[in-house]
């Protein structure tokens, strides 16, 4: 498998350190949630050229490339799935900027979570006819950007009503029923809803619609523990033919040292049979 880890994980001041790590642990790309990325920048989404080039000469002079984007409306609360006319328009307009970000960048993946941006109002539950309407036309984007969306699930203790368990996301991605959109699967979503067998069924009986893993915690919280879990899951992955697809560390950055977390995240992938070589 090709091994990434999110830029989430370390702080602007460690970025030289972690990115050197990951090239000596044979990582193959970073995750980038452009926000930090190019902190810069007015607007994320539509980065100047000068801050693109130097953001992909400082991964490749690591050898790394980006290979995914996340944390695509962080810091929007005006981008509203279910809002009103003008929060929807926004939720389109702002992930149409991703999508063609993606493409400036050749990043063939990209991520929605986005909790704060994705809730159900009271009082409504099964109706959402209309953002499978809009995931589909974010999906013809993605076909002319060259890349593919990957929806994950996200737990209500994160903010959300909407798509709480991996098999609500697929049963969403399977309506939608779009080539250039899919499933993000989440393993922080998997141990936090204690749905490993059911994680395990997906894998075998839907492994199409997967376009992208992360490995993380509940709450984004360290490396996860159940190592003996996490192994099942890649294995099949890796049976199931997604052995060539990209899966991603995704650990939160805290005040301390975020290298020595990094470090210890990938001696543990370099342990697993599916981890890292090095």
């Amino acid at each position: 498998m090709k091994w990434a880890v999110s830029n989430i994980g370390w702080r602007p001041d460690e970025q030289d350190d972690a990115l050197a790590l990951l090239a000596r642990s044979h990582v193959h790309g970073v995750e980038t949630a452009p926000g930090l990325a190019f902190p810069s920048e007015a607007d994320p989404l539509h980065p100047s050229r000068s801050s693109l080039d130097a953001f992909e000469t400082k991964l490749d002079g690591h050898g790394l490339r980006p290979v995914s984007m996340q944390s695509l409306l962080f810091g929007d609360p005006q981008a509203q799935l279910f809002g009103d006319n003008a929060q929807r328009t926004r939720f389109e307009a702002r992930m149409r900027a991703a999508i063609d970000l993606a493409g400036r960048m050749k990043i063939a993946n990209l991520v929605f979570g986005s909790p704060a941006s994705r809730s159900l109002p009271p009082g409504r539950s099964s109706d959402t006819a209309g953002a499978e309407a809009l995931f589909r036309r974010l999906g013809e984007a993605c076909l002319n950007a060259g890349c593919r969306l990957g929806l994950e699930a996200v737990t209500e203790r994160s903010g959300t009503n909407f798509l709480n368990t991996t098999a609500a996301a697929l049963a969403f991605v399977m309506r939608v029923d779009h080539p250039a959109i899919g499933l993000t699967l989440d393993t922080g979503a998997m141990f936090a809803n204690d749905e490993t067998a059911a994680v395990l069924e997906i894998v075998d009986r839907h492994g199409r619609w997967i376009s992208h893993v992360q490995i993380s915690a509940p709450g984004l919280n360290g490396f996860p523990a159940d190592t003996d879990s996490l192994q099942c899951v890649l294995e099949r992955l890796r049976r199931s033919g997604y052995g060539g697809g990209v899966v991603s560390v995704e650990m939160r950055a805290g005040p301390g040292d975020n290298i020595e977390m990094l470090k210890t995240a990938l001696a543990i992938c370099a342990a697993l049979e599916v981890g890292p070589a090095g």
